[in-house]
């Protein structure tokens, strides 16, 4: 049975190509170094041996922390921090670290090593930036007798996922008749797959009115099985933007309905991307204010009329009042009219609310808030 080897093939050459780095000679332990007043100081590292990024996006960064401890009985010095490899420039710190720094005995001091496939320049294609695997040595220089000591880096660039931005980017404004296009960019590297396209209400229960009378190209109901694809706008082939069209014939007595359409998708870093859908029929509708009147000061033990009106007219349905002060549940009282009498029987701010039909087609009703200031005593 053939032995699996403890380090894989591509770590293993990246290490004995930088060996000789590591194979330095040790310092005299009799000899003693700038900064070793009081003892001897000594190097501890952590993590020990090697550091390991894991995947990174090629075309962003990942960060580590490397600490530096102070073991020995003297301080120890930092005077060199050097990256050794075939890209050196892939590696780095997230600040600038001054040399030399002398930790305290017992102290630590700890660093952020950042992996940059791309280098530290910010790259201008994206796509462009080298994937695989990648290595270096860091290499520390200090006071510890010892003599230098390294730290094998290991990362793994990977070409980011599809990233849809889109065109309206939340909302889909549908008027009847009208068309309203949905354009989709693909800002990642892979190609993107618009797999699935579903109309649901807020709840996730199909919208019966919305998903009948909202269509999408290419679908003849919800939901709909698609195979649209969304190219990487980083690729030489693509010639630009996917649009879907969608278009709303309202077939019900329904002046505006709300709906979500959802796409779901292959190959993007979002399996799924929700678009709000407001449809209505395109008809210029009044806008319709309510308020609530007190011809007295209210005051605690006095009846007070209060009298709601409207600026379009009203249905003749009863008006529903709901009065609450802001510490307890509130008190409902139902009107056949546009008035209420009330009797409040505690001063404080009283929040009054009122709702009521309208006869308007295309205005079902219409709310008032106000707030009463009810005095304790009466004038």
């Amino acid at each position: 049975m053939p032995v699996r080897p403890l380090v894989p093939r591509w770590r293993l050459a990246s290490l004995l190509a930088l060996l000789p780095l590591a194979c330095q000679p040790a310092a005299d332990p009799g000899s003693a170094p700038s900064g070793q007043a009081g003892g001897t100081p000594a190097l501890a590292v952590s993590p020990l041996g090697q550091l390991d990024f894991g995947e990174v996006p090629s075309h962003g960064a990942a960060r580590r922390a490397l600490v530096i401890s102070s073991v020995g009985a003297g301080p120890l010095e930092v005077h060199g921090l050097s990256f050794v490899g075939a890209h050196p420039e892939r590696w780095g710190w997230s600040s600038p670290v001054p040399l030399p720094v002398t930790v305290p005995p017992g102290e630590r001091l700890t660093l952020d090593v950042e992996h940059h496939p791309c280098g530290s320049a910010p790259p201008t294609d994206a796509c462009s930036c080298p994937v695989g695997a990648d290595s270096a040595l860091l290499r520390l220089d200090t006071s510890d007798p010892a003599g230098a000591a390294t730290l094998a880096l290991f990362a793994t660039a990977a070409r980011p996922p599809g990233l849809l931005e889109a065109a309206p980017p939340a909302v889909l404004d549908l008027v009847e008749g009208a068309t309203v296009a949905l354009s989709l960019v693909n800002l990642g590297c892979e190609p993107v797959t618009i797999t699935r396209a579903h109309l649901t209400g807020p709840d996730g229960v199909t919208v019966h009115g919305a998903s009948r009378d909202v269509r999408l190209e290419g679908c003849d109901s919800w939901p709909c099985n698609l195979d649209t694809p969304v190219c990487a706008q980083g690729s030489s082939e693509c010639p630009g933007p996917t649009v879907l069209e969608l278009t709303y014939q309202n077939r019900d007595p329904i002046t505006e309905s709300t709906a979500e359409l959802h796409l779901q998708l292959s190959g993007a870093e979002l399996s799924e991307r929700v678009w709000l859908v407001r449809a209505r029929d395109g008809r210029d509708c009044p806008v319709a204010e309510a308020w609530i009147d007190a011809p007295e000061p209210p005051c605690v033990g006095r009846r007070v009329t209060l009298e709601a009106q409207a600026s379009l007219p009203m249905a003749g349905v009863e008006w529903r009042f709901l009065f609450a002060q802001p510490d307890d549940n509130g008190l409902q009282l139902h009107a056949e009219g546009n008035a209420v009498d009330f009797v409040p029987g505690r001063p404080g701010l009283y929040i009054v609310a009122a709702d009521v039909q309208l006869e308007e087609a295309c205005v079902a009703s219409v709310s008032a808030v106000e707030t009463l200031n009810v005095a304790a005593t009466c004038p």
